[in-house]
């Protein structure tokens, strides 16, 4: 098949669960497929030094990186105010009406829109061929649950809502990150159960492996990490659902002042120390950092979809301490797969001291984990699963 993929984001660096997800399943999908990508940029993407407009990620998955200086505009304003989506990125595609789009939909047998943001343009310019919504969870609910409640949020959120509606009812296919988001969209906006495949978050299994002791100090000396009881919460962006996560690990840093805390990712910007607070920035490989910890912190309430971070920690082994919301829509266990704790900085605080004291069942937990991870949560069985729901559907309408 020819696959074009319609994305509102550049895909590179993987800094977001979105971007990991995008990667993994065309990269894989690209094997078997000829996948041709079309994003659009920001101006800190045109910033980098090794920007470029054309990028091959495989030999079989190309990327094109739009540059429109209204289209940055409008998605960094999005970006800035909170609402952590770029939801007007569609109207400069409808404005602008980018010709290398256009002769890529003609190209493409199929094509998949990654948010349901630029949808409507696409579904504008397909021609009958079959338009699919690539959700990453349910967008409507994700907003609503980090508005503050004041009125602009409020008008965000139906915003939200009524460009998700067009596009859940109209795609030809609808993938959901898990059942409960596939449930929700017949709940919310009466979709047809039918043409809604659920294709979960994952991990690379090969990348994400459980790590014995040496190799674990040997991670640590090459990064420079301090010894000594280590947490790792990874926060890529400052997103409400990752700031309001870290809240909870300063709450419990502070009740655990022999526990380093490894904070990973760009949310406060650049490397920094705050006492047992260590802030690392963005990394190139996160595997590294995630193989030097003893165990996983993921104290996350707010947000749709899937935690991705957390199905790689479990590839990875590591013991996890979670709020029972970090594994909705997912198949993990409390007790067996992992520890849910409730709302509270004692009792999470409690529940890392035991990951840390009580290395037996740590380590059954651990296990547990990534065995789950990698029988159920792995990218090329997800891949072959979509492969074989795009395959099934007709070329023409």
């Amino acid at each position: 098949m020819q696959i074009l993929s319609v994305s509102p984001r550049v895909i590179t660096p993987l800094t977001s669960g979105s971007r990991i997800r995008i990667f993994n399943l065309l990269s894989r999908l690209s094997e078997r497929h000829e996948i041709r990508q079309f994003s659009q940029t920001r101006t800190r993407d045109l910033r980098q030094p090794d920007f470029r407009a054309d990028v091959s990620h495989t030999p079989g998955y190309r990327e094109h990186r739009y540059r429109s200086v209204i289209g940055s505009a409008l998605c960094e304003s999005m970006e800035r105010k909170g609402f952590g989506a770029p939801i007007l990125c569609g109207y400069p595609l409808s404005v602008s009406r980018p010709g290398r789009l256009r002769k890529w939909m003609e190209w493409a047998d199929l094509a998949m829109v990654e948010f349901p943001w630029q949808y409507a343009h696409c579904r504008s310019i397909a021609g009958g061929k079959p338009v699919i919504l690539a959700s990453h969870n349910v967008q409507a609910a994700k907003v609503r649950s980090g508005g503050d409640g004041g009125i602009t949020a409020r008008i965000w959120a139906q915003w939200t809502e009524a460009l998700e509606r067009r596009a859940v009812l109209d795609a030809d296919l609808v993938l959901a990150v898990s059942e409960e988001d596939r449930a929700e969209f017949v709940r919310r906006y009466g979709a047809n159960a039918s043409k809604i495949v659920v294709a979960p978050n994952g991990a690379d299994t090969t990348l994400y492996r459980p790590v014995d002791g040496p190799a674990r100090a040997a991670l640590r000396q090459s990064l420079n990490l301090p010894p000594g009881p280590m947490a790792i919460f990874p926060a890529p962006h400052n997103q409400t659902p990752i700031v309001e996560g870290l809240k909870w690990v300063r709450r419990v840093a502070a009740l655990l002042p022999e526990v380093t805390f490894l904070v990973t990712g760009a949310v406060e910007g650049g490397p920094k120390v705050e006492g047992n607070l260590h802030f690392t920035g963005f990394v190139s490989k996160y595997e590294s950092y995630l193989g030097s910890a003893d165990c996983f912190l993921c104290p996350i309430a707010l947000g749709g979809g899937t935690k991705l971070k957390l199905i790689e920690a479990a590839a990875a082994g590591l013991p996890i301490a979670a709020f029972a919301e970090s594994i909705r829509g997912t198949t993990f266990q409390a007790d067996e797969h992992l520890l849910v704790v409730e709302h509270d900085a004692g009792a999470l605080a409690a529940a890392v001291r035991r990951l840390l004291n009580e290395p037996g069942m740590a380590e059954q937990l651990g296990q547990a984990a990534h065995v789950h991870a990698a029988r159920h949560y792995d990218w090329a069985v997800i891949a072959r699963t979509l492969g074989n729901a795009l395959a099934a559907l007709p070329r023409q309408k």
